[in-house]
């Protein structure tokens, strides 16, 4: 809690701002003493609402419970949705053929004499009638 000004001090409207180690050795500096906050305060020059802010970040960071959202997705649903990615992906990769109550889905780059068959097939012709 050294009063010294150094290079790296910060100062901010006219006063200067703690470090994280200044402020641990003053937050443990008025647990060790016995004094209520406002009497430890005052008698060094600090305010008591300083204290209080500092006692509060360094309890929360010695916790981790510093406010902040993390997604939490379940295994299973990023399963669901892998798979409903991939299916996309592969039906973005083929033609879809419905004839009869038939459903044929077939990759974009068959072979167009064997798409020709196959839509023969659906009709219900023969290759030779088609």
């Amino acid at each position: 809690m050294s009063e010294a000004k150094t290079a790296s001090e910060r100062v901010r409207g006219g006063w200067r701002q703690w470090t994280s180690e200044e402020a641990t050795e003053a937050i443990s500096a008025w647990k060790a003493s016995g004094e209520d906050v406002r009497t430890f305060a005052t008698s060094r020059g600090i305010s008591v609402g300083r204290l209080r802010r500092w006692e509060k970040r360094l309890a929360e960071d010695d916790a981790g419970t510093r406010v902040g959202f993390v997604e939490v997705v379940p295994e299973a649903l990023r399963a669901r949705d892998r798979r409903r990615d991939e299916d996309r992906d592969a039906d973005a990769a083929r033609l879809v053929l419905e004839a009869r109550g038939v459903t044929l889905r077939v990759r974009e780059d068959i072979d167009a004499r064997r798409l020709a068959e196959l839509v023969c097939a659906l009709r219900g012709e023969t290759s030779s009638t088609c």
